[in-house]
């Protein structure tokens, strides 16, 4: 049964702020960086929704709008929000801001005629969807069919909700039974492969229906596997996701999905992401910090995880660190930078890895330590031996 969208926009919930944050907290750097290019800017809000919330603050149209001005108020970008049930309201809202076009119609039906008008051009596009009836997979194929300069994504992915739907298109019994506010029931299977981009669902659910997986297992393989179908499409290089939950250890309100094809890009989400699973953590345990790291799935890691999960990544042959760095995210989830640096500054103090450095001597005459990779830095990692006594 689809609920109204009516008290949505009454106040922002807590899992819409962080969502909000990790848009704002990414678009202020990206809007940095992407003006060096010196080519337009083309950013797409797909679900726009009222631009305001009726408490007052700030919906993501004028997020975005707001930290591109102060970036720079001259910045060549042209604003284009799309909403149809409350595009009056976002016109209203809107009004003051320059550059910006509010389209009265569906994501659906203009994502990809704007998609192929931003050729030569940065898009970035935020999809922010009330369920998920309308995110047909191939939409992100045009986004790098089109000769654009350089396209990135933000998605919101309601995979548990998907995963109910699929239990119901597929007569299994969901132990879960949680009140969705934005879950959408879907005309068919086809459908729903459509919106996964294949039928790799119906196994994960078949499994979770034979005891194999239990729904919290099924929505995570879910989340996984969508990405790397995006990835294994040649859509984008590089995705990544978060959950974002309304409690630890409660089932994901939604996922936050990534997308770009930018090594810098997804490592400066990566951070950003494990900044605001941090925050939530902290919110719902009402400000008790653990006596241990946890990882964005709010599983407990210990050091010895992490060094365990580096070995497995390596092998005797370097491994450009940024490279590294994203087979970790892809297998094991976001996990800070800081956490896994120093996990492996320790493993190459102990000689069970070996790092490569270059420059390998600092302007000052002393032997490199840095552990990242920029334009002048560059990191190389692989695997000495690692035997503990």
């Amino acid at each position: 049964m689809v609920k109204s969208t009516e008290k949505f926009f009454e106040k922002k919930k807590e899992w819409s702020m962080i969502k909000d944050s990790v848009l704002s907290c990414y678009l202020k750097p990206y809007f940095s960086k992407i003006r060096m290019t010196k080519k337009p800017i083309l950013y797409i809000d797909g679900f726009a929704g009222t631009g305001v919330f009726q408490d007052g603050t700030n919906g993501s149209p004028l997020i975005a709008y707001s930290i591109a001005k102060e970036v720079d108020e001259y910045l060549d970008i042209q604003f284009v929000f799309i909403e149809k049930k409350y595009s009056k309201e976002l016109k209203e809202n809107t009004k003051d801001c320059g550059n910006c076009i509010v389209i009265d119609g569906n994501y659906e039906d203009n994502i990809v005629d704007l998609i192929q008008s931003g050729v030569n051009k940065n898009v970035f596009v935020y999809i922010d969807p009330f369920g998920i009836k309308n995110m047909n997979f191939d939409y992100f194929k045009k986004m790098n069919e089109s000769e654009l300069y350089s396209v990135e994504f933000l998605m919101n992915l309601n995979s548990f909700g998907f995963f109910r739907e699929g239990c119901r298109l597929l007569k299994v019994d969901c132990e879960l039974k949680e009140d969705d506010e934005d879950m959408n029931e879907l005309s068919g299977i086809e459908h729903m492969n459509e919106i996964a981009g294949g039928d790799y669902w119906q196994k994960i659910i078949s499994d979770y229906k034979n005891g194999i997986i239990n729904a919290y297992e099924a929505e995570k393989q879910f989340a996984k596997q969508y990405c790397e179908r995006i990835m294994s499409e040649n859509t984008f290089k590089y995705v990544i996701n978060i959950p974002i939950r309304h409690k630890n250890g409660a089932a994901p309100k939604y996922r936050l999905v990534f997308g770009t094809n930018h090594i810098e890009g997804v490592i400066l989400m990566n951070d950003n992401m494990s900044r605001r699973a941090e925050t939530m953590s902290n919110i719902h345990s009402g400000g008790m910090s653990s006596l241990f790291a946890q990882n964005s799935e709010n599983e407990i890691i210990t050091y010895e995880d992490i060094e365990q999960n580096i070995i497995s990544l390596l092998n005797d042959n370097f491994i450009d660190y940024n490279e590294f760095l994203f087979n970790y995210i892809k297998q094991f989830g976001v996990t800070k930078t800081q956490i896994i640096n120093s996990v492996l500054k320790k493993m190459e103090n102990e000689k069970y890895i070996e790092i490569k450095r270059i420059p390998e001597i600092t302007k000052t005459g002393r032997k490199s330590s840095f552990i990242t990779c920029t334009h002048d830095k560059k990191c190389y990692l692989r695997k000495m031996q690692y035997e503990k006594d």
